[in-house]
């Protein structure tokens, strides 16, 4: 079995760019076999073009469609045919470099994610744009965007089932983001392994109509992502109201209901009082003042606008998903952890997850809110292991 499956759908508007994305696989072997969907049959020099290529690579696969289908369906056409252990997406107008993806899986293959860094070029691939370094990875704030994205690895079993079992009604553009939300309804998520490399693996290309340059250029895909994150998180019984961020358009904002429904959490608080009577409903005594003492004085105002950050966070969702009590910090201390490459490279208004001991957090006189689960109980001492999540702001 060959390592990678690597799926590049081809249409006119992207040919030009292809001998170099050919290019750029050459050092990858026999390890990776490259599927080309052809999405243009009418248009002849793509199929002469890659059906000589086909012809003397035998790790390359060539699929023609009867007729244009989209991109939606390019994709799904390719991924049911990949047979390398993983699978990712390659665009046509892009170039990429598999060694160290390859490197990696020589290693050790048994991650069920693994994605890389990316970086932009001018059109003519002459020169480097912009670097885009990614944060760490969570299965919280991944479910607000898809910061993976260029270069993404996925278990290819996996997702040739998906792409035959899974709804896809309605979509056309978002299949990387539909893809990604319905592989991890089918992994388990507190156990899953998830590689992370610092390579500068792929190579966005800016041209005229491609998302690189405005990723707004297809509208509609924005309103795929609010019907796909909305129909994630119900399926894991945590419903919520969902908007495009105003500042980042490839990104979702949440309000939940769960802190309301499993804790009582007070819509509006009005008061200091209001915040620290609900904590010591929901949890241990002891633990709401050594909340206090962390916290100090702080104004009701202040205290009341992040306790209100509660809203934004599926605590259903997140109860379910890891092992430990949650801290929950608020902007106003996150700044403690600006070294932190998750706070670093994460855009505004996301919440993620930091695992951390408690002494750690004690040490940086941190001001948050701990819950934990009823069902499990809040654990006895902050040296246990915490589940930590960072908001770093709330975004619009």
């Amino acid at each position: 079995m060959k390592l990678l499956s690597v799926v590049v759908t081809v249409h006119r508007s992207t040919f030009r760019y292809l001998p170099e994305a050919v290019r750029s696989l050459s050092d990858c072997g026999r390890e990776v076999e490259v599927v080309f969907v052809n999405d243009d049959p009418a248009e002849g020099s793509i199929r002469s073009y890659l059906s000589e290529l086909c012809r003397v690579n035998s790790n390359f696969v060539y699929i023609e469609h009867d007729r244009n289908r989209g991109i939606f369906q390019s994709y799904l056409t390719g991924f049911s045919r990949v047979s390398g252990l993983y699978c990712t997406i390659f665009d046509a107008d892009d170039i990429i470099h598999l060694a160290p993806v390859l490197r990696a899986l020589r290693e050790r293959a048994d991650y069920e994610l693994i994605f890389t860094n990316e970086y932009k070029i001018s059109a003519s691939g002459l020169s480097v744009n912009e670097y885009f370094r990614k944060p760490d990875f969570d299965f919280l704030s991944s479910c607000f965007y898809f910061y993976m994205h260029h270069l993404t690895l996925f278990k290819s079993d996996i997702v040739r089932r998906i792409v035959v079992e899974s709804d896809h009604t309605g979509l056309y553009g978002t299949f990387d983001f539909w893809l990604t939300l319905h592989y991890f309804r089918r992994i388990d998520k507190s156990r899953a392994r998830v590689l992370k490399l610092d390579d500068f693996a792929y190579g966005w290309r800016i041209h005229s109509g491609s998302t690189a340059s405005d990723v707004n250029v297809k509208p509609s895909n924005s309103i795929e992502r609010l019907k796909l994150v909305r129909s994630y998180f119900q399926d894991h019984d945590d419903p919520g109201v969902f908007r495009q961020n105003r500042q980042y358009a490839y990104s979702v904002n949440g309000d939940f209901f769960s802190a309301i429904d499993m804790f009582g959490l007070p819509p509006r608080p009005e008061r200091a009082d209001d915040v620290w009577n609900w904590l010591a409903a929901v949890g241990n005594p002891e633990r709401t003042e050594t909340v206090l003492r962390w916290t100090g004085y702080f104004d009701p105002q202040v205290v009341c606008y992040s306790f209100a950050l509660l809203r934004h966070i599926p605590l259903r969702y997140l109860l379910k998903l890891v092992n430990e009590p949650i801290f929950v910090i608020s902007p106003l201390s996150a700044h403690l952890f600006e070294g932190d490459n998750s706070f670093k490279y994460h855009i505004h208004h996301v919440p993620f997850i930091k695992r951390l001991a408690g002494s750690e957090l004690l040490r940086r006189q941190v001001f948050g809110f701990l819950i934990g689960s009823p069902a499990k109980g809040v654990h006895s001492s902050f040296e246990d292991q915490l589940s930590v999540v960072l908001v770093k702001e709330l975004g619009n």
